[in-house]
């Protein structure tokens, strides 16, 4: 009975630190006041998903509902399709189970609620997986790469690794295996990126390097860890090492190993955990030669950029943003993160307990959106 009660307090307590203290610190919906001076026009005429009354469906800029909202959850588009969710009740679910499936700009489904999991396109090409199987759609819907592989990941620069019996390979666009499966670990840490692809040779950290789109090994096997190449750099971890740096595709050190954990480059910076001798971790932001444009930024987390954004979270495990220089443009207050996709973020507030609900937020911070 002692070890059951110690297992509830640990779920419970797992649970208040997961939501971000939701129940006591979060902004709640009541607090947060949509603004009424919101141009729509300001912004691209996206499709953003909405949950009302407890269903999801799509708004434009004008907060115009144009999707109807009927689904049990809805994701945003990629390439034109977006993946939802439908709970069916049927001989075989007698109760209820969530299956995925794709609708189109038009809301129009282009294939049936009907797969485990799905991803969104990349390459004209999603990956989707029924029953333990992997395998990918077009645009019409149609499985034009059978669902045959025991794992897989989307497409990038026509390639896309898949597992077959147990080893990492990759086909090309027609399923052709071009790779043979030699590689090991998820398929979903092999993307190709500028040209280049990171392998693990081992199930354990290391030694992994990169092969190239004809599958020669490039940057030979002398990593614990490997990232894909972003903006021409990879954040890589040498074999018997606890700091990250960043090679060229020569496989040579443009950023020496320093960090206690590091991201990818985009839009130009990077966001590294700072090693500290003393007190907690903090974050900082470099460019491609190191530069610090900041640093010890006390957070208990910094994303990656996108629009001129990265979400952080704060020491109370709410989120908010920073922008490139570091500095705090939107308070923390909020539940849970998302990217800024058209000039607008969907974001959580509220509680667990009393139901999180839906906002978007503009890069000024101002609500243009909110669930009643």
């Amino acid at each position: 009975m002692k070890m059951f009660t110690v297992g509830i307090i640990s779920v419970v307590v797992l649970l208040f630190i997961g939501a971000g203290f939701a129940l006591f610190r979060n902004k709640s919906a009541e607090e947060i006041q949509e603004d009424e001076l919101f141009v729509a026009e300001d912004f691209p005429n996206g499709l953003y998903p909405i949950r009302v009354k407890g269903k999801w469906g799509y708004m434009n800029s004008k907060k115009e509902i144009v999707i109807d909202c009927k689904f049990d959850m809805a994701d945003d588009f990629n390439e034109g399709i977006a993946i939802v969710e439908r709970e069916i009740r049927d001989k075989e679910n007698p109760n209820g189970r969530l299956f995925k499936g794709l609708i189109d700009e038009k809301g129009l489904m282009i294939t049936d609620f009907k797969y485990d999991r799905a991803y969104p396109f990349s390459d004209e090409l999603a990956h989707v997986m029924k029953d333990g199987k992997h395998g990918y759609v077009d645009k019409t819907g149609k499985e034009v790469i059978p669902l045959q592989y025991e794992d897989a990941a989307m497409f990038s620069e026509g390639l896309a690794c898949v597992k077959v019996n147990g080893k990492n390979g990759f086909i090309n666009k027609q399923g052709k295996m071009v790779i043979a499966p030699l590689y090991e670990r998820t398929c979903n840490v092999s993307t190709f990126s500028d040209g280049l692809a990171p392998v693990y040779t081992t199930y354990e950290d290391g030694p992994a390097g990169y092969i190239d789109a004809a599958g020669n090994m490039v940057i030979p096997p002398r990593y614990e860890f490997v990232d894909k190449f972003s903006e021409g750099l990879a954040m890589v971890r040498p074999l018997d090492s606890n700091a990250y740096g960043y090679i060229d595709k020569k496989g040579e050190w443009i950023i020496e190993p320093q960090f206690d954990m590091s991201l990818g480059f985009y839009e130009g910076v990077a966001t590294v955990r700072e090693k500290n001798t003393n007190g907690p971790k903090s974050f900082g932001i470099i460019d491609k030669t190191g530069k610090k444009i900041a640093q010890q930024m006390k957070y208990d987390f910094v994303g990656i950029f996108k629009e001129g954004l990265a979400a952080f979270e704060s020491r109370d495990h709410t989120w908010g943003y920073i922008d490139r220089s570091g500095k705090e443009v939107i308070s923390a207050g909020y539940a849970s993160p998302n990217f800024f996709k058209n000039g607008l973020a969907r974001m959580e507030t509220g509680s667990l307990f009393t139901k999180l609900k839906i906002i978007y937020i503009d890069k000024n911070g101002r609500v243009v959106w909110k669930e009643k």
